[in-house]
């Protein structure tokens, strides 16, 4: 009744600088979005930030990312997730396709330090820390590069104008009415709940 899913694999807990605190550091998103701009317009020329986002409408689930270095646009991507997966995929997904984008996609990107920012917190989490069991893969491939390169991770509030955040979404929207799904973005743990959720739901109101 349910598609195949990725099985996870164990692995040990990650416990890096920063990974315990707050992303939001107690701000609001009105506060956070003025901080944000502040730290963005601070930023040594040669940093590269990775703006990503998720979107869903209803099972139409995509992701997005844009890539500045000093105010200039590099790069974006987008792309579909496969229907049985949820919107918190999308956001990892997104993360680590912007991050693979600046890391090994032609040509390399010459920087310092690359920022990946996003405006979902339990995703924030997951890539500094922990990865969970629904797109494990992706968290795991962030990882392995965070552990290689100099990558910083950061809150950005979304739908406050923030240039890179606000494209991000626009592009993640277009990219879940592609006709194709992304072939890494297969059925999540996440998306085989909620639909045997919606199953059950659905059985007992007959």
């Amino acid at each position: 009744m349910l598609p195949p899913v990725q099985r996870p694999i164990l692995v040990p807990p990650r416990y890096p600088s920063g990974s315990r605190e707050d992303p939001t550091q107690g701000l609001t998103k009105e506060e956070a979005a003025k901080a944000f701009e502040t730290w963005h317009a601070a930023l040594p020329p040669d940093d590269v930030v990775v703006f990503s986002d998720g979107s869903q409408d209803k099972t139409e689930i995509g992701y997005g990312f844009a890539v500045y270095q000093n105010k200039r646009l590099l790069g974006t991507g987008r792309g579909r997730l496969d229907p049985c997966s949820t919107v918190f995929d999308a956001e990892v997904v997104g993360a680590w396709k912007g991050l693979k984008h600046v890391v090994t996609g032609p040509p390399k990107i010459s920087r310092k330090r690359i920022w990946v920012c996003l405006d979902n917190t339990g995703a924030i989490w997951g890539v500094r820390a922990n990865a969970t069991v629904s797109s494990q893969w992706a968290y795991l491939k962030f990882h392995a590069a965070a552990d290689t390169h100099n990558v910083g991770v950061r809150w950005c509030p979304g739908h406050y104008n923030v240039k890179g955040n606000e494209l991000a979404d626009k592009l993640a929207k277009a990219g879940s009415k592609q006709r194709d799904v992304d072939s890494d973005c297969t059925a999540t743990a996440y998306g085989i709940k909620s639909r045997a959720r919606l199953r059950n739901k659905a059985q007992r109101e007959m």
